[in-house]
């Protein structure tokens, strides 16, 4: 494999087919041709609430949780700063998001609609640390 760079923003690649092709067809038949195992995230026990600090505006803390696809879960960040609360699934699509107060409590309600294990996850808005504490809780 080749990669050409003119300099200006455009850019090519160019692919062997003898290199390529029997990569790719192992990933068709559904095998592990890069032999790297099994690499779906596995949630852990802990408690349904978690504290913790985001020590400026680009921090996140991310947790996995398993719950069946479909119940349905309340993901609550509080914080005296500004905090965004989010989810996803496995496959990473945001399933719900909330940035709504400025300073207090942003919660979701969430109906699980995707692959499990889901992932809650907060965000700092301000550029100081955030103390947040979270909880989940699902039925």
């Amino acid at each position: 494999m080749a990669v050409f760079d003119s300099g200006f923003g455009h850019s090519g690649m160019a692919l062997a087919d003898a290199d390529v092709l029997p990569r790719a067809t192992a990933l068709l038949a559904g095998e592990n041709p890069a032999a790297l195992g099994d690499r779906v995230w596995r949630a852990a026990p802990q408690s349904p609430s978690v504290r913790f600090s985001l020590d400026n505006f680009r921090s996140e803390r991310a947790f996995a949780i398993e719950a069946p696809a479909d119940g349905e879960v309340t993901f609550r960040a509080r914080s005296r700063s500004d905090v965004a609360a989010a989810l996803a699934d496995a496959n990473g699509h945001s399933r719900a998001k909330a940035n709504e107060n400025e300073f207090g409590t942003e919660s979701i309600t969430v109906s699980l609609d995707g692959v499990p294990p889901f992932f809650p996850w907060s965000s700092n808005g301000r550029k100081h640390t955030a103390h947040v504490t979270v909880k989940v809780t699902g039925r």
